[in-house]
Parts: C-alpha cells; sequence; structure tokens
C-alpha cells in the first residue's frame, strides 16, 4: 500500500525541530564559585548613574525556589530578558567560567564580555545591596557564546547563589532576626547602566544563627 504522500514527505525529508530550549540559560548546574558577586552594595562594580545608556532589556524577576530563608542558605530564580527596543540586542550567553581571562588587560585583549545577574534588596532607607549573583560569559570569536534577542523576543535566566550581606548591612536590611523583605532582579551589562526588575518578590528572611 502506498503512504500518502504527505506522510512520505514527513519520514523521507530530515526534519529541523528548534529546541524548546533555546531561549533559556540554566546556570544551577554547577555550584557557583565563592569569587561570584555576593555581598555588597548592588552598585558595587557597575555603571549605576543616568549618563551611562539605558540597557534596552526589560527585566522580570519570575520567581524563587522558596518562601522563607536564612542568610547563607542557596537560592534558585529565574529572570527574564525581554527586549523592549526596536533593535536586536546581543548578550553573552555562556555559564563556562573558564572563558574568564586571568586579568582585565586580557580580557579586553580577547574580547571578553560578562553579563551579571543578581537577586538584589533593599533596605528602608532605599540603599539597595547585591545578596547573591552569577555571571553569564562570551567571548569573542566564540559565536556560541552569544545570543541575539530580537526586538519583543524574550530570554530567561536560572541562577542560583548564596544569600549573603555583610556584616554591617545585617541589621540595615534586617531590623528584626527574622523580617520580610522583597527581592528584585540586577542586571549588570556594560556599558549599560545597571538594571533592576520591574517587580519584586516579597520573601521572609532571617539571620543566620
Amino acid at each position: 500500500m502506498l503512504l500518502p504522500l504527505a506522510l512520505f514527505l514527513l519520514f523521507a525529508i530530515p526534519q529541523s525541530v528548534p529546541s524548546q530550549d533555546e531561549n533559556e540559560l540554566d546556570l544551577t548546574k554547577a555550584p557557583p564559585p565563592q569569587s561570584e558577586p555576593g555581598a555588597g552594595r548592588v552598585w558595587a562594580g557597575g555603571i549605576a548613574n543616568s549618563d551611562a545608556p539605558k540597557l534596552p532589556l526589560e527585566v522580570t524577576l519570575l520567581n524563587v525556589n522558596a518562601e522563607h530563608y536564612r542568610l547563607g542558605d542557596t537560592i534558585a530564580y529565574e529572570v527574564r530578558l525581554k527586549n523592549s527596543g526596536k533593535q536586536s540586542v546581543t548578550i553573552p550567553w555562556s555559564g563556562d567560567r573558564s572563558l574568564r581571562p586571568d586579568t582585565p588587560e586580557e580580557a579586553k585583549l580577547r574580547g571578553y564580555v560578562d553579563l551579571r545577574i543578581c537577586l538584589s534588596v533593599a533596605d528602608r532607607a532605599g540603599d539597595r545591596y547585591l545578596m547573591a549573583g552569577q555571571t553569564v560569559h562570551g567571548l569573542s570569536g566564540l559565536e556560541y557564546t552569544f545570543k541575539t534577542i530580537a526586538p519583543g523576543e524574550s530570554v530567561v535566566i536560572r541562577a542560583k547563589g548564596p544569600l549573603s550581606l555583610q556584616p554591617q548591612e545585617v541589621t540595615r536590611v534586617l531590623p528584626d532576626s527574622t523580617s520580610d523583605v522583597e527581592l528584585f532582579a540586577s542586571v549588570n551589562l556594560l556599558p549599560y547602566r545597571l538594571t533592576n526588575s520591574g517587580n519584586r518578590i516579597v520573601v521572609r528572611l532571617s539571620r543566620a544563627p
């Protein structure tokens, strides 16, 4: 019996099926190193002033993996980056930490770029602090280490890291031993200014025992 033409073509011609995960980057498979951004004011090491160009990406903190944490706990979170501009944007897209050169001079020479995807918190005075973060890497000449986001397109990055604050910051963020805090995502990609998510997620946070 002859197969219908459409069914024949389905099996005879190799099918190209786009991966469902091509717009998702999972950084949670390997533990973040101690040198990843982890504690301190979110402005440290980034451009927070209004003179820097605005990052044309809309940042949304999609979720965190629990409702209650202690300082020192590892938190997992997902952040969505949506191109809200009119032109495509290319960002680093590799979790391979071996791509990072040893010195800033070597990084500049080799065309290394990184994007820091972080969780931040604000105290009652409005000062903001970095609590957890991971770095996404890109190296010139390695096309697979970059991702181009077309206008209107979104990507999702999964990250994790230990929740930490510097000792002098603990009482500012946690006036009581356990407090409700609002977490938000921060994205740092030079030469753009630091960009925070438009939304926040409330969790219970306790001081370390």
